[in-house]
């Protein structure tokens, strides 16, 4: 089995470096080998300490990612249903709206049934 590279997005990558910089500035220990040279080139910087650390693969840290909730007796995603209900909901609407436009209709020419017998 070959082993391959972790890939992060960049807001993993972000978020790994600045919670490791964080780290770095509340007193952690280095997890790289950095000389005082390099030290006063970055000016103590704890983002770039923790860049290079994550450069390296060292960070500490890891990223947990979720999979998308699906039901399992269905296969479906739980939003599938709650979209199933409101396209239900919209056909009720619908034919509801249907129901009362041929209750007007039938009303009208009632109505106008009446005029004519009145005449």
């Amino acid at each position: 089995m070959e082993i391959t590279a972790k890939k992060y997005t960049k807001y993993e990558k972000a978020r790994m470096i600045g919670a490791r910089s964080l780290q770095i500035a509340m007193g952690a220990p280095f997890l790289v080998k950095v000389d005082e040279k390099k030290l006063e080139e970055i000016r103590y910087n704890p983002v770039e300490i923790a860049k290079m650390e994550f450069d390296e693969g060292v960070i500490p840290l890891e990223v947990v990612r979720r999979a998308p909730e699906f039901i399992e007796d269905k296969g479906r995603h739980p939003m599938a249903s709650k979209l199933e209900e409101m396209e239900e909901e919209l056909e009720e609407e619908e034919e509801i709206k249907e129901l009362e436009d041929e209750d007007e209709i039938e009303e009208a020419s009632e109505g106008s049934g009446k005029d004519e017998t009145a005449e």
